[in-house]
């Protein structure tokens, strides 16, 4: 396993939409074969790394820069300019999707109206029902909740290059 270690490091934005894509899939696979909660918890990483690639991607950094650089400067930045939204130890999905829509405005470059307004929707969908604490839930994740937010993600996924560009 330490071989696989030493090529995981250092993680990069496109690390973040390469694992994204793979742990999509295992997040259908796994609601495919009722197993909701791991399903849940893996599409919310889905959520998180391409929401963080796109924060990553608009202050800047290039694909293989290394995100642990990135990590300080962003996180002192959403401090000065979102300090009432928690990040949860980096994991909170709506912080994530705060930061980018705050980042653009200041760039610039807002959504549009409609685009925006899923955003939201979505990111508020996935607040109420992922958490990086549900790796240790043994409760079973309702079906329906589930699939909600595997569209959810699905939109994030589809639109991740919007994000950002």
């Amino acid at each position: 396993m330490s071989a696989l270690l030493d090529i995981l490091h250092p993680e990069t934005p496109q690390s973040f939409v390469l694992a994204a894509e793979e742990r999509f899939f295992d997040a259908q696979e796994l609601f495919a074969k009722g197993r909701t909660t791991g399903a849940l918890y893996l599409a919310g990483f889905v959520a998180e790394m391409l929401l963080k690639h796109a924060c990553f991607r608009l202050r800047g950094a290039a694909v293989t820069d290394p995100v642990d650089r990135m990590f300080g400067p962003a996180m002192a930045w959403a401090r000065r300019r979102m300090p009432r939204i928690k990040h949860e130890g980096k994991h909170s999905l709506w912080f994530w999707a705060m930061y980018v829509r705050r980042m653009r405005r200041e760039l610039g470059r807002h959504f549009s109206e409609d685009f925006d307004q899923d955003l939201l929707r979505r990111a508020r969908n996935l607040r109420r029902s992922w958490s990086v604490d549900l790796r240790y839930c043994e409760v079973v994740a309702p079906s329906v909740e589930v699939k909600q937010a595997l569209v959810d993600v699905a939109w994030i996924r589809s639109n991740s290059s919007a994000l950002w560009r």
